[in-house]
């Protein structure tokens, strides 16, 4: 395609979607700003507003229409009205200046019949994009008959819109609707073919300013849609016209067609043979796809070897000439002669080369984080790799999974770093200033790290998993290729080097680069030296070899006898040799038998066969089934008490096949499972830092397949003891069998599958004070609901009591809710309970008895697998958890004082014992859900938080079912952040109900306190959140931000006196017209 008409068509591709981009800001922008104008004017004072926006009037050049066609606002008046203002002579009405006074009148008695909220929408819904920005028209003309001013009301409650003035509030409005008029006026492809970014960006400016000005916590989704939407366009300067000519270029090992095949696969859209789009995002597509042929390429070359070997060698045994198959692959693995004498000394001269030659480097994120770090590739590194003739992008690896979370953090510090810059600085706010720049200064270093990056032009491996760690990632990349010798470069901690099995990655070596005197030095870990010769008889390979002559092996069966076919009879040989007989009849070994294959015949060294048996020809035995260890049947007995700790043995099982979709495994029956697909938990894998949950064919059943690292002896012991103690609990995903491979080897069990849609409390009751996750997945939930669900919870752990079974590590992701009845709750993670003498192996501090450490005598971290638990300090951690699940998810030990939770907790110290005083409670409905409690429930809370005599679980049902109970016959609020203090004796009530001047909400006060200062102070009475907000920013002065009732002049008011004028609007009076005092002397 020529250069120009190639320019051109990329013209037409940004100037399409500029203006896709524009319409959707345009949604998003109306959407935020009917939500915010909505929350903003007060609903007493929405009448007058609603006339402001028909009225019209005479100018210099002749009718200046109103913000909205009065035929448009008549919709909503009722039908009477409508017919008598549309009807004969009083069309005109609608478009005359002298009607003002008579349509405020229809709009004020209209809105007094129907003062909802859904009028009030639909009002503001009349209004295009623009008709925002006109306001100000109408805080100059009608503000008598408004009532006040609509920037007044924005002011009062945004602090951002109150700094500006109305003077700058006004200018950003107009620079807002010239902006959309003059520059974009109607959308349209034409309009932005010659616009480039920069420009649409100059043009949008005011839109993005507004938001910012009025973003709160209530319009957060909407905000954040506005700003994905101008990153959206600001990303389309990267984008360029990529034809498939240049992809090829760039990808030699892609073909035209496989190219085009891969863009569809990932969405992209190729018009005359190229794609408008982000070369970056492209080429790692790209790149990730020869990742995977590469890995395909190697196997098909062990497999032509493998062929070769046994055309060269056709009456050799199949281990023959796969051992051969694998010593010409060895034999591709470059030698050294330097690098294993350099016992942990300095990489220099020629060990350094000869790393450079021979290795691939893998750079991990504390790496490039560093200045060492970056400065030893830059200094050295890319050097000798110059030197060795080698391509950096070829010879340096990041993982996909390091740049996905380094690039997270970069946006976060992106984020950060403005929030700093436009946070003003005032004492009030100097905390929260110098917390965004520890944040900034701690996610700097990313930063760096991502350009640094990107400018080398690195390709990065794999498909990045957000779930999984850096060094997860990195170890996973390195397994698929066992054959190659990698080097890991770290800087700091050196934790990622007791995670390298050295029998499965025999190749990999870990280096740390630190400070050196001239330059930074990079030393290999000494217990991880390279291997010079790569040869089958080196020790160090056995275990790899072994492992991939079965996968061979069983690739080769598999072959012949296909693995869904798990009931068919194997055909008998015709004439088997008596030594197979006698293995036959031979006693089975002690470790798991494996389900015997069709036996090959041995190879003969005559070419006279073997002697036969006379007797007739036997078919092969049965497959037998897989026993378990020590061969138990299932059971549910309930385990003994008091048990003393039984260590669990870590000796790794051998692990040989890698789990997959279509993979099928065995039960200690012989029963076949086959994994169908990985679980998903919304839209992520379920994973665990054990194994993954997959699927499998059996209805209601899902299977845990370990990770190599932890498929331990222990493990399987321990699941052995529980299927002999299932406790057979409603609710409880118990394990039902254990899961073998064709070989017999122990690889993971099944469990019952939460019902579909079930959800982990951390993700949905412990979120449901996010109005985004209760909207969208716990909609018509209540109190009630979370009541039921912290009851439920409780039943289940009591009955595991019951059993003397403990759950150990007891938190919120262990727990599972069905969101459409909340008393279905689930228990997941069943593997790691303490049962039998086995101790549960996992534990986080946040769920911890502070009392076990003083019981063990441990004054550092906790090794949870070293001790057993006991059940008052399970009851303890129990109570935190319903604690957290009825106050939204806040922790019981969070203090408005300067001590930390973990030091509360270990001092006894709970802030909301101190009844009637709620200076050291949080902020927020913490205070009022306290008090809304019935008082059995805040007793035992309190019990056990500050004299750790904790309720059993069982005393925990009863105590939530009390408490469910009050809400449905006593009338407990049923709200989730209740408002108003629960009145225990209605026949002598001792709170007085009332109307915050400032949010309009309804709450009460105990009436000595209204007493005070209503009838002696005569002040205005505040809700508990407005007065919050009063006693944190009281003194904080916004300019020119109330207009005296007296003279009309604007004057600066602090945030104390304009919430005081809002609650009493009479009394805003300037220094020059408030009533000046006298004082009096005595005279002599």
């Amino acid at each position: 395609m020529p250069e120009n008409k190639l320019q051109e068509l990329e013209k037409d591709k940004r100037g399409d979607a500029l203006k896709a981009i524009t319409s959707d800001l345009e949604t998003a922008m109306r959407a935020f700003l009917l939500d915010t104008y909505l929350r903003a004017i007060p609903a007493d004072k929405f009448g007058g507003f609603w006339g402001a926006l028909g009225c019209c009037k005479t100018g210099n050049k002749g009718l200046i229409p109103p913000v909205v066609e009065r035929d448009t606002l008549l919709r909503y008046m009722g039908a009477d009205f409508q017919k008598e203002v549309t009807s004969g002579s009083k069309k005109d009405w609608l478009k005359d200046p002298k009607q003002n006074e008579a349509f405020f009148l229809a709009a004020e008695a209209a809105y007094k019949k129907d003062n909802s909220e859904k009028l009030r929408r639909n009002v503001l819904g009349c209004l295009d994009i623009t008709g925002f920005f006109k306001f100000s028209f109408l805080d100059s003309d009608y503000r008598k008959q408004m009532h006040g001013t609509v920037y007044g009301m924005l002011a009062m409650r945004y602090a951002k819109v109150s700094a500006l003035g109305q003077n700058g509030w006004k200018e950003l409005n107009n620079q807002a609707r010239d902006g959309r008029n003059d520059k974009i006026g109607h959308v349209n492809s034409h309009t932005f073919r010659d616009m480039d970014v920069a420009e649409w960006r100059s043009a949008m400016d005011a839109w993005v300013k507004i938001a910012n000005c009025l973003h709160d916590a209530q319009n957060d989704a909407l905000y954040k849609r506005i700003m994905k939407t101008v990153e959206d366009a600001e990303n389309l300067q990267n984008n360029t016209l990529y034809t498939l000519q240049n992809m090829a270029a760039d990808c030699p090992g892609l073909t035209l067609e496989q190219i085009t095949e891969i863009l569809g696969i990932y969405h992209y859209k190729v018009e005359n043979g190229a794609v408008f789009c982000t070369k970056e995002d492209v080429l790692k597509c790209l790149h990730h796809e020869l990742y995977v042929q590469n890995i395909e390429k190697i196997n098909a070359e062990l497999r032509a070897e493998q062929e070769q070997t046994r055309r060269e060698m056709p009456m050799a045994s199949e281990a023959v000439i796969i051992s051969a198959a694998l010593e010409k692959r060895l034999e591709k693995i470059p030698d050294l002669q330097y690098l294993p004498a350099c016992k942990g000394e300095p990489l220099e001269g020629r060990t350094l080369q000869e790393l450079a030659e021979t290795h691939y480097i893998v750079l991990t994120a504390a790496l490039l984080k560093s200045p060492e770090g970056r400065s030893f590739v830059s200094s050295r590194l890319l050097p000798a790799l110059k030197y060795a003739k080698r391509d950096p992008r070829k010879a340096l690896i990041v993982d996909s999974t390091t740049l996905y979370h380094l690039f997270r953090q970069r946006e976060e510090y992106a984020k950060l770093t403005e929030q700093y810059r436009t946070t003003l600085w005032t004492p009030p706010r100097e905390a929260e200033r110098l917390e965004l720049y520890k944040r900034c200064k701690e996610l700097r270093s990313a930063d760096s790290a991502y350009f640094f990056v990107r400018d080398l032009k690195l390709p990065t491996l794999g498909a990045p998993d957000p779930l999984s760690t850096d060094d997860e990632a990195i170890l996973s990349v390195m397994e698929s290729h066992p054959f190659d010798r990698f080097c890991v470069l770290l800087c700091g901690a050196a934790g990622f080097v007791r995670m390298i099995d050295r029998k499965r990655l025999p190749f990999v070596q870990v280096g740390r680069v630190r400070a050196g005197v001239q330059h930074p030095i990079c030393s290999l870990f000494p217990q991880l030296m390279p291997i010079a010769r790569a040869a089958s008889d080196e020790p160090l390979l056995a275990d790899l070899l072994a492992t991939y002559s079965e996968a061979l092996e069983n690739e080769r069966s598999a072959e012949e006898e296909p693995e869904d076919e798990p009931n068919k009879e194997p055909a008998p040989p015709e004439t088997p040799p008596e030594h197979a007989v006698e293995a036959a009849t031979a006693s089975a070994p002690a470790r798991p038998e494996p389900v015997p294959e069709p036996a090959a015949p041995a190879p003969q060294s005559a070419p006279e066969p073997q002697p036969v048996q006379t007797s007739p020809v036997q078919p092969e035995p049965q497959p037998k089934p897989i026993q378990k260890p020590g061969n138990r049947r299932h059971g549910s007995a309930p385990f003994p008490p008091n048990l003393p700790l039984r260590k669990m043995d870590e000796t790794l099982l051998p692990c040989r096949v890698r789990p997959a979709a279509g993979l099928t495994l065995r039960t200690e029956d012989g029963d076949p499972v086959t994994l169908r697909g990985a679980l998903m938990e919304g839209d992520e894998e379920a994973k665990g830092g054990e194994g993954s949950l997959y699927l499998t064919d059996t209805p209601g059943q899902v299977a845990k397949i370990y990770n190599a690292e932890h498929l331990t002896a222990g493990r399987r012991d321990k699941l052995d003891e529980m299927l002999r103690h299932d406790p057979q609990i409603r609710g409880l995903c118990w394990p039902t069998h254990m899961l073998y491979t064709r070989k017999g080897d122990f690889i993971g069990y099944t469990m019952p599958q939460a019902p579909e849609g079930a959800l982990p409390f951390s993700k949905s009751v412990l979120r449901i004070g996010s109005p985004s996750v209760r909207e969208k997945l716990l909609k018509d939930w209540d109190r009630l609901d979370l009541v039921q669900a912290a009851r439920s919870a409780a039943y289940i752990v009591a009955q595991l009591h019951r059993r003397n079974i403990l759950m150990g590590d007891v938190n919120a992701g262990n727990f599972m809710v069905d969101p459409g009845n909340s008393a279905n709750v689930y228990v997941v993670d069943t593997d790691s309970f303490q049962l039998g003498g086995f101790p549960c192996p996992v534990g986080v501090e946040d769920f911890t008895h502070p009392g076990t450490a003083q019981r063990l005598g441990v004054t550092g971290a906790l090794k949870f697998d070293t001790f057993l638990r006991t059940p008052d300090e399970e009851n303890y951690v129990l109570a935190i958890m319903l604690f957290k699940v009825l106050f939204l998810n806040q922790n019981p030990f969070v203090t408005k004082t300067k001590m930390t939770y973990r030091e509360a907790m270990a001092a006894k110290k709970f802030s909301y014992a101190l009844d009637g005083d709620d200076y050291e409670v949080p902020d927020g409905d913490n205070w009022m859900i306290w008090k809304n409690l019935p008082r059995k429930v805040s007793d035992a809370f309190t019990a056990a938080f500050t004299q750790w005599k904790c309720a059993t679980a069982y005393e925990w049902v009863g105590l939530l079912d009390y408490y469910a109970a009050s809400i449905r016959k006593y009338g407990f609020s049923r709200e989730l952040a209740p408002m108003k203090y629960h009145e225990f004796r209605p026949d002598d009530p001792i709170y007085v109900d009332l109307v915050c001047p400032c949010c309009h909400k309804e709450f009460n006060i105990h009436k000595n306190r209204y007493a005070k200062l209503h009838d002696e102070f005569h002040t205005p009475i505040f809700c508990r959140n407005c007065n919050a907000s009063l006693q944190q920013h009281g003194n904080e002065v916004l300019h020119n931000s109330l207009t005296c009732v007296k003279c009309g002049r604007k004057y600066d008011a602090t945030f104390r006196e304009n919430m005081y004028a809002r609650a009493e609007p009479q009394k805003a009076l300037c220094p020059n017209c408030r009533p000046r005092r006298t004082y009096y002397t005595r005279g002599r």
